[in-house]
């Protein structure tokens, strides 16, 4: 079996270590301001801003188009969920590290199909009311239409097969918890 190894330049640890320091210092001015912080980061929020939300015209800057569906992905989550998947998390580890066939069909999914495509489609995945269908759908989508059943006779490794579940579950509660914080700012 040949292993096919990622190279990742500096350029892109790089961009992902600024990715990563952007996103502590908003959860910095978040603690130290509370909801002002948004403040720091909108510029002319007491414009029209809201008048406009449902124009047409949307910049690469505000959000990121998933292509597929067209859903939108804040970019501010996009960046959530790459440190996420940048941290030393153990199964974050795994999943960017290891040379487990789970693992590498994570990684090629990730850049397969990019990370903004993988969180629209495990928000899809919080739609679905039953915990064990919503974590074998999200572990599909990590894992490239991989079946729980397809690990168990592929893998015969235990060990990652629950850290595929691990990181699973851990980005969907990561997801809810980013949705939950979106309603109650939304006043919801």
């Amino acid at each position: 079996m040949v292993t096919k190894q990622q190279n990742y330049s500096h350029d892109d640890l790089g961009a992902f270590s600024e990715a990563l320091e952007k996103s502590r210092k908003m959860q910095q001015d978040w603690l130290t301001h509370g909801l002002d912080f948004v403040n720091l980061y909108i510029e002319d929020i007491e414009g029209d801003w809201l008048d406009r939300w449902d124009d047409d015209e949307i910049t690469g800057e505000s959000s990121v188009a998933v292509a597929s569906d067209q859903t939108l992905i804040e970019p501010s989550i996009v960046e959530f969920i790459g440190a996420f998947l940048a941290s030393d998390y153990p199964a974050a580890i795994w999943a960017r590290d290891s040379d487990h066939p789970l693992a590498q069909r994570v990684q090629q999914q990730m850049e397969t199909e990019g990370l903004a495509q993988i969180i629209a489609q495990l928000e899809g995945c919080l739609s679905i009311a039953d915990e064990s269908d919503r974590l074998h759908e999200a572990i599909a989508i990590l894992a490239g239409g991989v079946t729980v059943a397809e690990m168990t006779r592929d893998s015969g490794d235990e060990e990652d097969e629950f850290k595929l579940f691990d990181l699973a579950e851990s980005l969907l509660e990561k997801l809810a918890e980013l949705k939950e914080r979106e309603w109650r700012i939304m006043g919801n």
